[in-house]
């Protein structure tokens, strides 16, 4: 081979080994996916009731969602508060213990994820959406679905980056992506929504002496229809004639 040709492989090499130091010093994105059924979204679902990875979007970041032992929880649910933190500081909404071991949660361990979620910054889309199908998932006693109706009760979030602050506006090709974060700042209230959905329609077919559960959870939609927000309200409506 030729001193030339020697010179330019080793300069491809050089170039390379900078990309891939540069893409692995790259910030890692939060996965957000739209959740409820009769909304027009972009993906599916998968697991039991968990969004899909379609759009990948950063967001601000603010101290652990988990954080240390919490008081009165027994040693097994210490480890699946563990756990938690771990799954959710990967990022990694598909893992599979989310579904394996992240269940039966008490009613301690279940007011702790309501906790967490009023102390975690209102941008946390993704860690916040996640609690909420956590305790939705599992929704038997009134203080599950308190905990939906301060959900969908939130004020409107107007902003990505900054749920306080109405964005500029955009046009032309910067539409679609606006439409996702729309999709992106209601991720919580969207799970909070799907899992009233999903209980409501359980509790129609079948109320097993749970009508007081019912009616809080009939209350609690009829309260979203009146949301600021028309995406909350239209959804909640169409919840509501289910037969």
């Amino acid at each position: 081979m030729s001193r030339g040709r020697i010179a330019i492989l080793l300069a491809v090499l050089v170039i390379s080994g900078i990309g891939v130091l540069f893409l692995r010093g790259a910030p890692r994105s939060v996965s957000l996916a739209p959740a409820v059924p009769g909304i027009p979204l972009e993906s599916g679902v998968k697991g039991e009731g968990r969004p899909s990875d379609p759009v990948l979007l950063q967001v601000p970041a603010s101290g652990s969602v988990v954080q240390g032992p919490i008081p009165g929880l027994v040693p097994e649910e210490q480890k699946k508060w563990l756990l938690l933190g771990q799954i959710l500081e990967s990022k990694n909404d598909n893992d599979p213990r989310i579904d394996t071991e992240l269940k039966g949660l008490s009613p301690l361990f279940k007011s702790t994820l309501a906790g967490r979620y009023a102390e975690l910054k209102p941008e946390r889309f993704n860690e916040r959406g996640t609690l909420v199908f956590l305790v939705g998932r599992e929704i038997v006693n009134p203080a599950d679905v308190d905990f939906m109706r301060t959900v969908l009760t939130e004020k409107p979030c107007l902003s990505v980056s900054d749920c306080s602050r109405t964005p500029v506006g955009h046009a032309g090709e910067d539409d679609h992506r606006e439409m996702v974060n729309e999709t992106t700042t209601r991720y919580p209230q969207l799970m909070a929504l799907r899992a009233l959905k999903q209980r409501y329609g359980e509790l129609l077919q079948d109320s097993s002496g749970q009508g007081d559960l019912m009616r809080q959870i009939r209350e609690t939609l009829e309260e979203a229809t009146r949301s600021p927000d028309p995406r909350v309200a239209e959804e909640a409506k169409a919840i509501l004639k289910l037969k």
